[in-house]
């Protein structure tokens, strides 16, 4: 398997454990969703989906209105015709009168969740693409964890994660990394005292957030590393 295969198997492996907790979390609403019933034109008809499709607008199918974006289908009890509908045309037909609390959870706290992860494959994938290619990223995994909990990026920071993602690392840059790691090794095996121990591993901690060390910090690391 090619290493854009693996990296690409990662991130749906991860996203496919993030939906399943969606649908955990999401379950009790559904089980309550599915037992809405819908009456138009004085017929039965049953909520048997929902989903949220983001941008990609879609028309009910009942009224006509556009755009939607949180639709439902809903089953004729009767007949078995099916139809997709907007949200707004579920709260005006449905019975239960506590339905528009319910579905709007539901919403905000499922399909919402399920449209934002999935339409942010691509994203993390660039982003896993990068770490293997320049190491960990403090942000990057920031920005992971908040897709995965099924929140978007503000603007803000999709601007600053495509500045992330435009930077390469020279040949140099990489070799000086890795010199960097050998010397947090050493120096860790090295430590003399509690603030030698927490001095080096306030620098580990640097390191791994990506943030460059000092001229200062280099040459105590060093002298530590030494000993």
């Amino acid at each position: 398997m090619s290493t854009q295969s693996q990296i690409e198997k990662l991130v749906d492996d991860r996203m496919i454990k993030a939906l399943e907790r969606f649908k955990i979390s999401g379950g009790s609403y559904w089980q309550k969703i599915s037992k809405f019933q819908v009456i138009k034109d004085g017929k039965t008809w049953q909520i048997t989906d929902a989903f949220d499709v983001g941008r990609d607008y879609r028309k009910c199918e009942l009224c006509g209105h556009y755009p939607c974006r949180h639709l439902y289908v809903i089953e004729s009890l009767d007949t078995h015709e099916k139809l997709t509908i907007g949200s707004e045309c579920v709260l005006n037909y449905v019975k239960d009168i506590n339905a528009r609390e319910i579905l709007l959870r539901y919403q905000k706290n499922f399909t919402t969740k399920i449209m934002s992860v999935q339409t942010s494959r691509s994203n993390l994938i660039k982003m896993a693409d990068w770490v293997s290619k320049n190491g960990p990223h403090a942000l990057l995994s920031s920005f992971t964890r908040q897709i995965l909990s099924g929140k978007r990026l503000s603007k803000n920071q999709e601007l600053v994660l495509a500045e992330i993602l435009g930077r390469t690392i020279s040949k140099e840059a990489q070799e000086a990394r890795t010199q960097i790691v050998q010397l947090l090794t050493q120096a860790r095996q090295k430590v003399r005292n509690d603030w030698e121990n927490r001095f080096v591993m306030s620098l580990v901690e640097q390191h791994n957030a990506n943030r460059l060390l000092s001229e200062k910090q280099l040459v105590i690391l060093r002298r530590i590393a030494n000993y």
